[in-house]
């Protein structure tokens, strides 16, 4: 496993309480007392730079493996080996049973920004949500590869920032993957957004909810589909294709994002 790919595989809440930071979550990112000055640090727990941590008062800064060796006075491999053993992956696992909640979901201007229709949002279950846990995000509606609601998440129309239930492990899903044709053309990206913008103009896409890499569960249903073209953020194209490489998936082509 490399260093991105074990940063990526270690649950950041799990580590947290682990290591008796007393952690507070909110959405994606995850508050900690500071091992530097006490202030209050903060750690991203899905997404991009997942696993790094940064302290607004003192300035400190690092992972969460650099974090385990000072805390614990242990080496990489050591600290590395620790996590796995007390916070590897996201603890919840596949979904089921069907969700049967429903939010009210309303078209918003965020979304006809973004060049979305309020067609499509109807067709796929998209909009902005005044209740629950997505309460002022934009809720999508996510299925399994079978088709079944399993579950529904955020974005945040001011921030950007994806909101993930703790219930629902990203790293198990594809969001769309129910609805495409494996025989034809599929884009992959990291951006739900882009993900919608590509379906809007009449293409296949899935999207890996954010993560900055593909995991296991994903390369298997990817395995399935015919032809892959890489849409991605300039940040993911280096480590994403050698991981579409290296597990001899049908990577077709990179789209240049726009």
């Amino acid at each position: 496993m490399n260093y991105s790919t074990a940063l990526q595989s270690i649950d950041t809440l799990k580590a947290l309480n682990f290591l008796e930071l007393t952690p507070a979550q909110q959405g994606a990112y995850i508050h900690f007392p500071c091992p530097a000055c006490q202030g209050k640090a903060v750690i991203k727990a899905y997404g991009d730079k997942k696993n790094l941590w940064y302290c607004p008062e003192c300035k400190a800064s690092g992972h969460i493996i650099s974090l385990t060796m000072k805390l614990k006075g242990i080496n990489y491999e050591e600290a590395k080996k620790l996590l796995e053993d007390k916070a590897f992956s996201n603890s919840a696992g596949k979904i089921e049973e069907e969700l049967h909640l429903d939010y009210p979901l309303e078209y918003h201007d965020f979304l006809k920004n973004e060049g979305i229709s309020s067609e499509l949002c109807e067709a796929y279950g998209i909009g902005y949500c005044k209740k629950g846990i997505m309460n002022g995000h934009i809720a999508l509606t996510v299925h399994d590869e079978n088709g079944m609601k399993i579950a529904y998440v955020g974005i945040n129309p001011k921030t950007r920032s994806l909101k993930i239930p703790k219930t629902f492990n990203p790293e198990l899903y594809l969001y769309n993957y129910h609805r495409v044709n494996s025989d034809k053309e599929v884009y992959f990206t990291t951006n739900l957004l882009d993900c919608l913008r590509i379906i809007q103009k009449g293409n296949q896409s899935v999207c890996n909810f954010g993560l900055s890499y593909v995991s296991s569960e994903q390369f298997a249903l990817l395995q399935n589909l015919e032809a892959i073209s890489l849409f991605l953020e300039v940040d993911y194209i280096k480590e994403i294709a050698y991981q579409f490489a290296t597990n001899s998936v049908n990577f077709h082509r990179f789209v240049k994002k726009i």
